[in-house]
């Protein structure tokens, strides 16, 4: 019996260490699925949607991840999700913003800049098509309880997005440019696992 007990705890303490340690990743990833779900829901004789991308950076021979991209004639949407608890203040020019969660508080990295890196990707990707195609950059936060970013309207909850995308009405791309611009990015996507593996790793490897 106490065999048995023994065993248990040693189970129970290896699944409290490893959802400790994949948490933030866990937790991204739903973050990434709330998102998906909600633009699914766009007319898709409009709107082509992207999740999860791996692109290639033309400008610095590098890969950048992008969580999703929305292809329309109404503009090109990129969108990053960041899934954090809490209240966010700060502002669109601070390279760092505070987050607050009771009591505790910490600072993290302005989304908005590393957006600014997949916006680019994508302008270096179809700037053949249009080089003035409009790109309209957005933060999501699906389950951030207060959310106060000023300089700024490209940043807001999870549950506003349709609405952000569905104000665009003016036609800034045809429909033979939408098309063209779905086709490079579905043909530059990278879809190797490994090379996707390596990219993660990579990038973890800058944040220590």
């Amino acid at each position: 019996m106490l065999f048995w007990v023994i065993v248990i705890v040693i189970l129970i303490g290896i699944v409290k260490v490893w959802y400790e340690l994949n948490y933030s990743r866990i937790k991204g990833e739903f973050g990434e699925r709330f998102i998906a779900g909600k633009l699914s829901r766009l007319d898709p004789n409009h709107y082509k949607v992207f999740n999860n991308l791996l692109l290639p950076c033309r400008s610095n021979s590098t890969m950048t991840q992008i969580d999703h991209v929305v292809v329309s004639n109404y503009g090109i949407f990129c969108i990053e999700t960041k899934n954090y608890d809490g209240w966010i203040f700060g502002d669109a020019k601070q390279e760092y913003w505070t987050r607050i969660i009771y009591r505790y508080k910490d600072r993290i990295r302005n989304p908005m800049w590393q957006n600014y890196g997949h916006v680019k990707a994508i302008q270096d990707l179809v700037q053949s098509i249009n080089p003035n195609v409009l790109i309209v950059p957005f933060v999501a936060f699906p389950s951030t309880d207060k959310l106060k970013i000023s300089g700024t309207d490209c940043v807001g909850r999870g549950r506003d997005l349709i609405d952000k995308i569905e104000f665009f009405k003016q036609v800034v791309i045809t429909d033979i440019e939408r098309d063209k611009i779905v086709s490079i990015i579905e043909n530059a996507n990278i879809k190797d696992e490994e090379v996707r593996k390596q990219h993660i790793r990579n990038v973890k490897a800058l944040k220590k």
